[in-house]
């Protein structure tokens, strides 16, 4: 297993909470979800406590070459409750699509890909032991919606659930 951290790159200023007007930044997560492993490069614009972000997500504990997918979306919202000198504090809506290939050993026509879409509502931390770096979590909960083409049978399938979510990251700003 392949652990990376996400690293953002932001204009804020730590010393006075809430006080920065407009920012934006990348973000690398590490996200394990009802899906499996994934990583994600998001682009992130922020205005004063709130976030919103975007960006390509790739499914790494079904990913045999990483060039290849299986691939997807990774967007939300994050709001900043509470920020402190060293300690700020969000909650998330999230939302995450992945796209696979379908089952096709025997070469039957295919309908299209298959998709699983998770939404999860989740909060976090991050505390910057450094004026600029810090590190923290998220952990949430929330639902799925999957969908697959069953080629044998020719039909289409869809199932939901509950999903749960746990983040790790790095942070860094400038």
């Amino acid at each position: 297993m392949v652990l990376f951290f996400p690293v953002v790159l932001t204009g804020a200023d730590k010393k006075k909470p809430g006080s920065e007007k407009f920012w934006w930044g990348f973000q690398i997560n590490n996200t394990l979800s009802y899906t499996g492993f994934s990583n994600a490069l998001l682009g992130v614009v922020s205005k004063n406590d709130f976030q919103l972000y975007a960006g390509p997500r790739l499914l790494t504990s079904d990913a045999y070459l990483p060039t290849e997918g299986p691939w997807g979306i990774n967007s939300g919202v994050s709001w900043f409750f509470t920020r402190g000198e060293k300690m700020h504090a969000k909650a998330n809506l999230d939302y995450q699509v992945v796209f696979l290939e379908p089952y096709n050993p025997h070469n039957l026509p295919e309908k299209g890909r298959n998709a699983t879409h998770e939404f999860n509502i989740s909060y976090g931390f991050t505390y910057f032991f450094l004026q600029n770096f810090g590190v923290g979590n998220s952990i949430g909960f929330g639902r799925y919606l999957e969908r697959f083409h069953d080629l044998q049978e020719n039909v289409t399938r869809t199932y939901s659930g509950y999903s749960g979510l746990i983040r790790v990251h790095l942070h860094y700003s400038f």
